[in-house]
């Protein structure tokens, strides 16, 4: 893990020291960047730098858009989206989802928040064959009902591809990344 780490603080860095942020769209990988490499790499200034100039896209533009800084023009109305937040994200960067479900509103769609806590998914967990039910049970508690009650028109939205794999696995819907919602509403 060390040896990756360092291999990717050293490729990433150099750009970071330019002032070009890493954006990324997996909350997992980010997060990796900014909670897991400074413990890896407690002595490198590097690693600490990278983690600090590592944001999940939702988080970045909002930002842009807090600070006036955000130059998207976004369609005026857009569709009504559930949005499912990344576990990942709401343990580490705090309640993650509020940026990305204010950053939906504001590119037109109307947004619910599936309030369902975890898919069940977290990383391999899922996949594997002495977790598969319990990775089921536990997006079956709130998360699938919650997307089988939502009407067929309504997009079902995610932070996270394994939540989008859970979703899709379990229920008859097939979710969008938040990053493709986006585009959709950018006004051309």
């Amino acid at each position: 893990a060390r040896k990756n780490a360092l291999k990717n603080v050293s490729l990433l860095s150099r750009y970071v020291r330019q002032d070009v942020p890493v954006i990324g769209t997996e909350p997992s990988c980010i997060l990796t960047f900014r909670d897991e490499y400074p413990c890896l790499l407690p002595d490198n200034e590097d690693a600490k730098i990278l983690a600090d100039n590592s944001f999940l896209l939702e988080e970045y533009l909002f930002h842009l858009h807090e600070n006036k800084k955000c130059n998207i023009s976004w369609k005026q109305k857009g569709p009504s989206v559930l949005f499912h937040g990344h576990c990942h994200a709401r343990s580490s960067v705090g309640n993650s989802a509020s940026a990305s479900i204010n950053l939906l509103n504001q590119a037109g769609c109307k947004v619910a928040e599936s309030e369902a806590g975890c898919c069940g998914m977290a990383g391999s967990f899922g996949y594997e064959s002495e977790h598969y039910d319990i990775s089921k049970a536990i997006g079956e508690d709130r998360l699938f009902p919650a997307v089988r009650e939502t009407k067929p028109e309504t997009i079902i939205s995610v932070s996270g591809v394994s939540c989008q794999q859970q979703i899709e696995h379990f229920t008859d819907r097939k979710p969008k990344h938040i990053a493709c919602v986006l585009v959709d509403q950018i006004e051309q």
